[in-house]
């Protein structure tokens, strides 16, 4: 039920944008950019539930050493519809004159959302048994007390949870990219659509190789090898907006592919998170992991201002070595395929 909801809850924001572009004409107002902004907290606060249910209903539905394939099947079934999407649907739409284009936009992907939140009925997981008593309701502060004992008194988790914050920061350029191409570069809005392509193609073919190194050796090589792999994603940037690369714009969407590699990474980071605990656990240090998640984000405002002041390499090169520190500390994190206490 709560995957429903959640599922549900992601398709609500996007709808709402859709009517609401639908029925502007002037699409200048000063309080839709307050309205977008509230949209996008709700968008992602409801993302980050629904990662956490469907990461606890696997960890009850799939056994470990299958979750990998999961990934995989996931990855391509999911790029295949993407790629389809951006070639057939995105392409003429986002060439529509006074941006209407975007209703379009808005609805499909609200609607998609909507069939997935349907389709979550056909999920069918045996409840737990209810506790005898039912425990008073604790102060609102309590999870995050829960969170910080988590960190602080499992060793393992902890060097897990390092790793993903360092391997995050990636995730704070992500706009920047766009930016970077449009003003080094001087790309359009179609030059987006095919490194949307790019990137999702690159989903699809990275999904199944990661996942079958995770179900044959372990999570952890999955995250060694992706880590080191994603923290030549800047450096490619870098490489191609600069002076010495003369086809640069026609060569940008393969730095799109190696961001392909980090939703891959994401999925595989919850994976590791529920071999290292039994089920009951799993809710408690998911949850925990996605708070780990968000403390780069945190930086995000000041990453912005730093691109502004001083040269533009120096903070995408900074990034890149963040995320190779992470790769490092794969070297020091256990593997719980190979640990008996672990039941995940």
């Amino acid at each position: 039920r709560a995957l429903i909801f959640t599922t549900l809850g992601m398709a609500l924001p996007f709808l709402t944008l859709a009517s609401v572009w639908w029925w502007l004409d002037d699409r200048r107002q000063p309080w839709l950019i307050g309205l977008f902004l509230v949209l996008y907290f709700l968008f992602f606060s409801a993302t980050g539930l629904n990662q956490l249910v469907d990461g606890t209903l696997q960890g009850k539905l799939i056994r470990p050493t299958r979750r990998g394939r999961l990934l995989g099947i996931a990855g391509i079934i999911g790029s295949t519809g993407a790629v389809c999407a951006a070639y057939f649907l995105l392409r003429p739409w986002i060439q529509l004159p006074n941006h209407d284009g975007f209703v379009y936009i808005f609805l499909f992907n609200g609607s998609a959302y909507f069939i997935a939140g349907l389709m979550a009925n056909l999920c069918y997981e045996r409840p737990d048994k209810p506790s005898a008593e039912r425990p008073a309701r604790p102060p609102w502060w309590t999870p995050f007390v829960r969170a910080w004992q988590t960190f602080r008194d499992d060793q393992r988790f902890r060097r897990a949870a390092w790793m993903a914050t360092l391997f995050m920061t990636g995730l704070l350029l992500f706009p920047h990219y766009q930016a970077l191409a449009r003003e080094m570069l001087g790309t359009s809005d179609l030059d987006i659509i095919w490194w949307v392509i790019a990137q999702n193609i690159s989903v699809g073919l990275l999904s199944p190789v990661f996942g079958g190194i995770a179900d044959r050796f372990g999570n952890r090589l999955a995250l060694r090898f992706a880590s080191f792999l994603a923290a030549l994603t800047p450096l490619i940037a870098v490489l191609l907006a600069s002076p010495w690369f003369p086809f640069g714009r026609q060569w940008f969407w393969i730095t799109y592919v190696f961001l392909g590699i980090t939703p891959v990474t994401m999925r595989t980071i919850a994976n590791y998170t529920l071999e290292l605990v039994p089920r009951e656990k799993h809710p408690q240090y998911l949850s925990t992991m996605t708070i780990c998640y968000t403390i780069p984000f945190l930086l995000s405002p000041l990453l912005g201002a730093v691109i502004d002041l001083i040269p533009w390499q120096m903070p995408f090169l900074a990034v890149s070595g963040t995320i190779a520190c992470g790769g490092l500390l794969t070297f020091r994190m256990a593997e719980p395929r190979h640990d008996d206490t672990a039941c995940g």
